[in-house]
């Protein structure tokens, strides 16, 4: 169904539901939980891994932990030591593995249809179909004309 590719790891959802995992496990990201189900798409980051569930909520296993407010999520990205969730209503929230969210470091975001984490930095695509890309220290980066 998909898959998704970590620093040293790779994830995948498979036709039936059922997710793998395979590569390195130094910090569990590889260690699917048992009791994962009603999964929709999965993420990986560089030490850990990422499912969002059918009733929106993200699971998420290896070094990372993830904030219990963010609200019903329709697609999840993850990057190096971060991750974002757009949210229902087409705005994003992110955080640190650690668990905390990204409050001042998150530009103002609405209108997003998809979005992308990278090593230090993110993407989002708005249903204009224009593109935000920011550092994880909150400063936007300049995009071509043609994607904004």
């Amino acid at each position: 169904q998909s898959v998704a590719t970590g620093g040293y790891h790779s994830i995948a959802l498979l036709k039936n539901g059922k997710v793998v995992a395979w590569g390195d496990n130094g910090h569990g990201q590889t260690k699917v939980p048992d009791s994962l189900e009603d999964v929709v798409a999965v993420a990986a980051g560089d030490y850990y891994s990422l499912a969002l569930k059918a009733d929106g909520r993200i699971e998420g296993w290896g070094k990372m932990t993830v904030p219990s407010n963010l609200g019903t999520v329709t697609a999840i990205a993850a990057g190096y030591y971060h991750s974002l969730a757009l949210l229902e209503d087409g705005t994003v929230s992110g955080w640190h593995n650690n668990g905390n969210v990204m409050t001042d470091h998150l530009p103002s975001l609405s209108g997003v249809k998809s979005i992308s984490a990278g090593h230090n930095f993110s993407v989002a695509v708005r249903e204009d179909g224009s593109v935000v890309v920011w550092t994880l220290s909150g400063h936007l980066i300049p995009v071509p004309s043609e994607l904004q």
